[in-house]
């Protein structure tokens, strides 16, 4: 039994949780009623939220007085998230130009800098994501989308510099 990618369409084994196209989680069966929302247990809003000064606490961060002081993702769950890339890594094997051990070292050190949280360089980040793009684009993709994915929870500052690379 295969399912579609909710993001891009693509044909995925049923049990797969993440696409290994584009990197967008793929709801489980069972786990989502049709044109429902996941949290994954954290809250959802649909609307403003104001504390009074208070704290609002999330699944994956926290809002102080308009300051969002993200957690950061566990080390499995961006290594779930970055088999996308991965796979798509693998796919240039059969291209005798490319380098495949690069674009796996660079994508490497991008997710051990996004599981950083808020410790990491998004200077860094930004460069490693400028060599992807140099030299293979369609990595560089499903870096940003696996990197700008809401169940990444990455720090704020490496999706801003993501999200940069996905507008051009």
């Amino acid at each position: 039994m295969t399912v579609n990618c909710p993001n891009c369409e693509s044909l995925l084994p049923a049990d797969a949780r993440y696409c290994s196209a584009c990197g967008a989680q793929v709801p489980t069966a069972g786990s989502v009623a049709a044109g429902a929302m996941s949290t994954g247990g954290g809250a959802y809003i649909a609307g403003a939220v104001q504390t009074g000064g208070g704290a609002f606490i999330g699944r994956d961060s926290a809002i102080y007085g308009g300051y969002n002081v993200s957690e950061g993702v566990s080390g499995a769950e961006l290594t779930k998230l970055f088999e996308a890339v991965y796979g798509r890594i693998a796919a240039h094997a059969a291209d005798p130009d490319a380098d495949v051990d690069m674009l796996r070292d660079t994508a490497g050190k991008i997710e051990q800098e996004a599981a950083r949280g808020e410790q990491a360089d998004s200077s860094k980040i930004r460069r490693w994501l400028a060599t992807l793009g140099k030299v293979a684009p369609d990595v560089l993709e499903v870096v940003v989308n696996v990197l700008t994915n809401p169940g990444a929870a990455v720090a704020s500052g490496v999706r801003l510099v993501a999200d940069a690379f996905r507008s051009g």
